[in-house]
């Protein structure tokens, strides 16, 4: 396991700490509150998330060597899959789920999703 791989998990763990934190002594009284809260879910999310998919796309891809180049590309899937997951979470904590928001929504992922699949056919 390359040496940037223990900085992730060390960084993911931290950033779940300090989400576990917010949980158990914030109250979601205010917006402030809330945004802070789905950042840290965001970051911790998306570090969490771009270490399995890295290790899937190492074991796909075994006599590449530059493996942060890998990393970023893991790291852009797992961004768009935490997009995904904490944007529901902020249209239901802003009492703005209904059937036309998720449907914009649901729009804007699939256009993140072509322009990055754009950006990553040069890797």
């Amino acid at each position: 396991m390359p040496g940037f791989m223990y900085t992730v998990i060390l960084a993911a763990s931290f950033l779940w700490f300090l989400w576990a934190e917010r949980i158990f002594h914030t109250v979601p009284d205010s917006a402030k509150n809330i945004v802070i809260f789905l950042l840290l879910l965001f970051a911790s999310l998306a570090l969490t998330v771009s270490i399995p998919i890295y290790f899937y796309f190492h074991k796909k891809a075994v006599q590449f060597s530059d493996l942060r180049r890998i990393y970023r590309r893991a790291l852009s899937l797992s961004s768009l899959i935490s997009f995904i997951v904490t944007g529901f979470a902020a249209l239901r904590a802003f009492s703005l789920l209904n059937p036309i928001n998720a449907g914009l929504f649901v729009v804007l992922c699939a256009a993140i999703a072509i322009q990055g699949s754009k950006t990553n056919r040069k890797v």
